[in-house]
């Protein structure tokens, strides 16, 4: 049956476009038309319908797409030619066009030239069906990729495409298109080939503070520790598995917690990186000695956050930790930044400050001149240091500065460094999923949401359709988070682990990513199917 509406297809195809353009489109068994989509090695595709179109999306095992152009369009396709992609996205396509060119001196002696996209940068953010336009000026019509492809479709995040036309000419709307997108970064997908971005072991929940504008004085979860046995298992697997990883992001040894309680924390690091596996810490800086400090620089620590976030004696009685003054506490920061100048250590060092601008319900850093005051201070012991070990000095104009508007910047437009290996940013005050702070609530999101329930599983429009309030994130898709007893989650905020997909003791992490309960899970977050807790953070509950 599918192969006589494919044939259809492709007659009717010929009645529109004559053979100066081809047509591939997805219906529910596949693709139709004269584009041909091979089903083999690393282009293995499966058909998804969402938001009541059937698209094609390649397998857990793919990163292409392959089209295949049928022989008469070939024939006329003499030096030029002309696709249209339409997909499902936010923005302009999250993938590369690659296509067979004359173009010697590019990738693979021009055999997958990228191609440049034309859109209409139209509705930024809202997530839709959308047309991008691939001008292939120099294409070669005798020349094959795999699968006797003339082009393919690269990517590493989610696609999804509902139709390809290729033609000879431009469209008629072509001046339609008048934006030049960005050429995509090709970093991994999730779920695919390396299927994880960011991975968290928890190594404890337990903390030495009680910030206010954390939920560890609310998280109802029970406080422990993860053996270090268990970790090097964690470990283990991560170093053995890097050709299916991929390169990851340094595992971060924290989700809730402050990894410098752990009394492994030092030969937890050094088993790590010993094995190539790199390191991160997150650490609130209040237990922070010569020792603990020295000793994991010692042991390769790859990137050391410090979580410094309240710059001043006020600031800091949020922190509620009644056993340490200010003063103290700046010095831990500061001697963490001392000991790597004086060690020499190749670990990378973040300084975080709470930038409380735009937030609701806190008041750190919230005015320009006082972030301005803040950074002249640690413009100064950099200097300091400088001095002290002979460093070359660093140029600061505080003019120049001034005009940046730090707190008005996302995190790396406020990235600012002190010296080599060490920067000074400026983190927006988080809320923990919509906790901390005011609980904000969109009504009209929430009446879809509520209707996209009651339709029932897989049925109706995601809650975006509608009203442009997009419900999507992509945390399901690129985090593993393993919380100190095992328990993994879909969510760094997610606290409490009510995300909870299984447990990374009685599996392992390769087989709780590749399980059918993650692959629902990322399914049902495509189509705006929420759990409480997402719908909540999502300002839908």
């Amino acid at each position: 049956m599918t192969t006589v509406i494919s044939r259809l297809g492709s007659a009717l195809g010929r009645l529109v476009h004559g053979a100066d353009a081809a047509e591939m489109r997805v219906g529910p068994g596949g693709p139709l038309g004269e584009i041909a989509v091979p089903r083999a090695g690393d282009g293995v595709w499966d058909v998804r319908t969402v938001q009541g179109r059937p698209c094609l999306s390649p397998d857990e095992r793919s990163h292409y797409l392959y089209f295949v152009l049928p022989p008469d369009l070939l024939s006329r396709a003499r030096s030029s030619l002309w696709l249209e992609v339409e997909y499902l996205g936010d923005r302009f396509g999250q993938f590369r066009v690659q296509y067979a060119s004359t173009d010697r001196g590019t990738e693979v002696d021009g055999l997958y030239k990228a191609a440049e996209q034309r859109w209409d940068g139209d509705a930024v953010g809202l997530r839709r069906f959308r047309r991008a336009l691939f001008p292939l000026p120099d294409f070669d019509p005798t020349r094959t990729q795999n699968q006797g492809a003339s082009f393919r479709v690269e990517f590493r995040r989610e696609v999804l495409i509902t139709r390809v036309t290729a033609s000879l000419a431009p469209p008629a709307d072509a001046e339609a298109f008048a934006r030049v997108a960005p050429l995509p970064e090709l970093r991994k997908m999730p779920g695919r080939f390396y299927p994880i971005n960011y991975l968290f072991i928890e190594i404890t929940n337990a903390c030495n503070f009680k910030c206010t504008w954390c939920p560890d004085d609310i998280m109802g979860r029970r406080r422990g520790f993860m053996k270090k046995e268990k970790v090097f298992r964690v470990l283990d697997e991560i170093a053995a598995k890097r050709s299916w990883l991929g390169p990851l992001y340094p595992v971060k040894l924290h989700q809730m917690g402050e990894p410098f309680l752990h009394p492994d924390l030092p030969a937890i690091v050094d088993y790590a990186e010993s094995r190539g596996v790199g390191i991160e810490l997150n650490t609130n800086c209040g237990l922070i000695t010569p020792e603990n400090i020295e000793a994991v620089y010692r042991a390769g620590l790859t990137n050391l956050i410090l979580s410094y976030q309240t710059p001043d004696a006020d600031s800091f009685k949020t922190r509620k930790a009644p056993r340490i003054a200010f003063e103290s506490y700046r010095d831990k920061v500061r001697l963490a930044v001392e000991r790597k100048v004086a060690m020499g250590a190749r670990t990378r060092l973040e300084i975080d400050i709470m930038n409380t601008k735009y937030a609701d319900s806190y008041k750190i850093v919230s005015e320009d001149e006082q972030a301005l005051a803040f950074l002249a201070d640690w413009i100064a012991y950099a200097r300091e240091l400088e001095t002290r070990y002979g460093l070359a000095s660093r140029a600061h104009d505080m003019e120049r500065l001034r005009a940046r508007h730090f707190l008005d910047q996302d995190e790396n437009g406020s990235r600012y460094e002190l010296l080599d290996g060490v920067v000074l940013i400026w983190k927006r005050c988080h809320s923990w999923g919509n906790v901390i702070g005011e609980h904000h609530v969109d009504p009209e999101a929430a009446e879809q949401v509520a209707a996209l329930v009651s339709a029932g599983a897989g049925s109706g429009a995601p809650p975006h359709a509608g009203s442009g309030k997009d419900t999507y994130c992509p945390a399901p898709y690129d985090q593993f988070v393993i919380q100190w007893n095992g328990d993994v989650v879909s969510c760094c905020t997610d606290y409490e682990g009510r995300t909870k997909t299984a447990n990374v003791f009685a599996s392992s992490i390769e087989e709780v990513w590749k399980s059918e309960t993650v692959r629902q899970r990322k399914q049902d977050m495509l189509e705006g199917r929420l759990l409480d807790v997402c719908a909540r953070c999502q300002g839908v509950k």
